[in-house]
């Protein structure tokens, strides 16, 4: 990667973050078929605006994660709420 820019300077660069993001929404349109040069493209770097849906297609998730993520009971206590409350009372008993 001789003579690329530092990743601050071409993530403040428009017209190279323009570029990078119609590559991957190229590549991301053809996913899982494209999915080698993905990963080529993502070792230089990943656009901000596509890094969820990029890293999605590295790691291989597929299928209604919102649906998923919407079903799970995030309101109901369970054995890691209990222990984060013991610790947090540990934490103002000793300090």
């Amino acid at each position: 990667m001789a003579g690329v820019p530092p990743l601050v300077i071409r993530e403040r660069d428009f017209d190279y973050q323009k570029r990078r993001i119609a590559l991957f929404e190229d590549l991301l349109k053809g996913y899982p078929a494209t999915a080698p040069e993905i990963q080529a493209a993502a070792r230089q770097d990943i656009p901000p605006l596509l890094r969820g849906r990029v890293w999605a297609a590295l790691l291989g998730v597929e299928g209604d994660t919102e649906g998923q993520y919407e079903a799970i009971d995030k309101f109901a206590e369970g054995a890691f709420d209990r222990q984060v409350c013991f610790f947090s009372f540990l934490i103002d008993v000793c300090c």
